[in-house]
């Protein structure tokens, strides 16, 4: 029997972002001590899913004290920020598929300098859906489900700058080059943050590997580099 440096313990009421629980003992103890223990061999927080879950504990909040008002920009950030991490998650699946067969001399496709500059820097959320279909069909695999591209340009609608829902304003430059500030709320606008949610809910079940021998588009992507992975160790 296989033994690990730390115990694993099991919590499925409580475990959406790390692989691990915590004993019955360690857990009120950090309540009480009102901390959060993270990192580890079995706790390791998957980024993804930690926004995703803080942002549905942050809305479910916001509905049962009538609050959506106070927490639907809070809220939107960390919707936005959740899909931005899943994005990159799927560009990385890619560039690393491309990056093996181009060692197994099967392709010369590479990235483009922009797509790499993206994946390092950018929040743009419809720069990094589009770097994901144009280099997804340039390397002939599976495409993300259409609900994602439709989610993100929804909430594009919203997000007049890539810092909507932090700040109240930012500085854009101008078609003549001058730089302008630029107010974010200047007018009502309604947020539709529970259906944003229920949308992004159903897109992580589609996309994100949550389980081993899943189903997911993640899973699509982890089996074509698996395989050529396999081929490469046996090169």
């Amino acid at each position: 029997m296989a033994k690990f440096d730390e115990p694993f313990h099991v919590n499925l009421d409580t475990q959406k972002v790390m692989i691990g629980g915590k004993s019955l003992e360690q857990t009120k103890s950090d309540l009480e001590a009102g901390v959060a223990r993270i990192g580890g061999f079995w706790r390791h927080p998957n980024y993804f899913e930690a926004y995703l879950h803080s942002a549905s504990l942050l809305i479910e909040q916001g509905r049962a004290t009538g609050t959506l008002d106070e927490i639907g920009l809070p809220a939107f950030y960390l919707q936005r920020h959740a899909i931005e991490l899943l994005l990159k998650g799927l560009l990385s699946w890619l560039t690393s598929i491309s990056d093996l067969r181009n060692e197994l001399g099967r392709s010369k496709q590479q990235p483009s300098d922009n797509l790499k500059d993206a994946l390092r820097r950018s929040h743009n959320l419809k720069k990094l859906h589009g770097h994901i279909l144009e280099f997804g069909n340039v390397l002939d695999v599976p495409l993300p489900p259409v609900d994602l591209g439709n989610l993100i340009a929804d909430m594009g609608r919203l997000e007049i700058t890539e810092t909507w829902s932090r700040y109240r304003s930012s500085s854009e430059k101008s078609k003549g080059g001058a730089r302008v500030q630029v107010e974010h709320i200047s007018e009502e606008i309604l947020i539709p943050i529970v259906e944003i949610q229920e949308r992004l809910d159903a897109i992580a079940t589609l996309v994100s590997a949550r389980e081993a021998f899943g189903e997911t588009y993640e899973d699509e992507l982890h089996d074509i580099w698996a395989q050529l992975n396999a081929d490469l160790g046996r090169a």
